[in-house]
């Protein structure tokens, strides 16, 4: 399949997850569409209960998409609430929580 999108030169896409969600994000980048403020920070939050979730059942360290600033702080204060300890990584813009499980 690489081959065949190379010798057309055409670009190829692997994302890590099948995942609407995954879907979603990939296109409104490539795509450079943009949400509301409102739309993105409810992602956030979505996103950071279902990786809570993941590490509470799974325990292991989840690393959750690249945020701005305040969409981080606003899950940071989420794992908090469930009892996780959390930590931005990496450099802007692609920052990211990181959730580790509970000791």
């Amino acid at each position: 399949m690489a081959s065949l999108a190379q010798s057309h030169q055409l670009p190829l896409h692997v994302l890590k997850s099948s995942e609407s969600n995954a879907i979603n994000k990939f296109f409104k980048r490539w795509y450079r569409l943009v949400d509301s403020d409102e739309e993105q920070e409810q992602e956030a939050i979505q996103e950071v209960d279902l990786g809570c979730q993941q590490v509470i059942e799974e325990s292991r360290i989840i690393e959750l998409s690249p945020r701005p600033t305040y969409q981080r702080r606003l899950q940071h204060r989420q794992a908090f609430e469930m009892g996780l300890n959390s930590m931005s990584v990496g450099e802007d813009p692609n920052r990211r929580v990181r959730i580790y499980p509970r000791s």
